[in-house]
């Protein structure tokens, strides 16, 4: 990880009014909606299924959540259908074969398992703090954009520009079509990695 700091030489030259709190805050915004929007950040979540559970917390770190489920499997076992969470049913037991994300950052399984199960998550992840994923210096520029466009729109500050403001947040827009379309072809420039919640 690193600090949403080490972009600060990048973004207080255009602001040397602002304090270097309020960059860092923009910057780690504009860092999160990047990677909300792009899903670059993605890890396998290694979680347990309990007998007779059927609801599974997704895992979260002190400085980072999961933001979408992209897949789920048994291990071993193989893929987890992913549908709807009006297609599970009620209190069908035995070996689970699908899934559904709930809102509230879980998901259920469609059938509860007689034994303990490991289940490999694929999810995309995203800051809840000023500690960023190290990949995002690949992206210096799109944050920097996004954090410039974020900046020069505070209306009450006497630095803002909207002008400034469209220019950098159509330019950051841009970034995110490209990451995400990079991302599509796998060239993320991410590492996979899996993280094994502790018990």
């Amino acid at each position: 990880m690193i600090a949403a700091s080490d972009f600060l030489p990048d973004v207080w030259p255009h602001f040397r009014r602002c304090p270097d709190f309020m960059i860092e805050r923009q910057i780690a915004q504009a860092a999160q909606k990047f990677l909300r929007e792009t899903s670059l950040w993605r890890e396998t979540l290694m979680v347990l299924a309990a007998p007779g559970s059927r609801d599974i917390d997704l895992p979260h770190g002190d400085d980072w959540r999961a933001h979408t489920v992209l897949s789920a499997s048994r291990v071993p076992g193989g893929p987890l259908e992913a549908v709807a969470v009006e297609r599970i049913g009620g209190s069908e037991c035995g070996i689970p074969t699908g899934y559904a994300v709930l809102s509230d950052r879980r998901i259920r399984l469609n059938r509860s398992p007689d034994e303990l199960v490991r289940i490999a998550i694929e999810a995309a992840l995203v800051p809840t703090g000023d500690n960023l994923p190290a990949f995002l210096t690949d992206y210096r520029d799109e944050i920097v954009a996004g954090t410039l466009a974020r900046l020069y729109a505070q209306k009450a500050e006497t630095w803002a520009d909207p002008l400034l403001a469209d220019q950098y947040e159509s330019q950051f827009r841009n970034c995110i079509a490209t990451a995400r379309f990079n991302a599509a072809r796998g060239n993320s420039g991410a590492e996979l990695r899996v993280r094994i919640p502790r018990l």
